[in-house]
């Protein structure tokens, strides 16, 4: 199913972006879970208007420990003048900084800003590891490893287009371990059950 532009006439007068976002969500977890070993398990979250987001947890004797989350971009937190934008990029950098993997997709057509370049620039100020200045759709995985006394970021960024085909992405469940992430079929499937063709 090529992207759809979900933010604006004609789809935003058909359907309802937060619901089609919860489905995906929905579908996303479902597919991470089914390729999870036995301890790991994948839940969705979606809390209106700003998290729409899957966490893969590991179950522990202590109480299920996060170990990588997805994020769904929504409008809210893709606003450059929105101040939890700050926020939410200092959580995902926590999160990378102890070790948690991390994927986020902006699909979102409207407003400006860019995660990405926002996250990776607190890791690096290597301009390679930035985005065209005019990518404003796009999908990257992040893991963090130590080298020495630093921690380097390691992120696989794909530059998205309406009308085109959604990536699959490395979700870093562990040190070394990924699972991949077909964010074209759960989009699809999203899609289909949401009666969007």
């Amino acid at each position: 199913m090529p992207l759809l532009d979900h933010f604006h006439p004609p789809l935003n007068r058909q359907r309802s972006w937060e619901s089609f976002h919860s489905n995906w969500a929905t579908r996303l977890a479902d597919a991470i879970n089914a390729q999870l070993p036995p301890d790991f398990f994948a839940e969705e979250q979606c809390r209106y208007p700003e998290t729409y987001r899957v966490n893969v947890l590991r179950s522990t004797s202590r109480g299920p420990v996060l170990v990588s989350e997805l994020d769904l971009i929504t409008p809210t937190t893709k606003d450059p003048a929105n101040p939890r934008v700050s926020s939410f990029v200092g959580e995902r950098v926590d999160s990378l900084r102890t070790g948690v993997g991390v994927v986020i997709v902006v699909i979102v057509t409207s407003g400006g800003g860019n995660l990405h370049d926002e996250i990776s620039g607190r890791f690096t100020t290597d301009p390679a590891a930035l985005f065209a200045e005019d990518t404003s759709l796009y999908a990257v995985a992040y893991r963090t490893r130590s080298e020495g006394s630093r921690t380097k970021l390691e992120s696989w960024p794909h530059r998205l287009t309406l009308g085109g085909l959604l990536p699959t992405l490395p979700l870093c469940i562990a040190h070394d371990a990924f699972v991949p992430v077909d964010s074209e079929a759960t989009y699809s499937e999203a899609c289909r059950r949401r009666r969007i063709i």
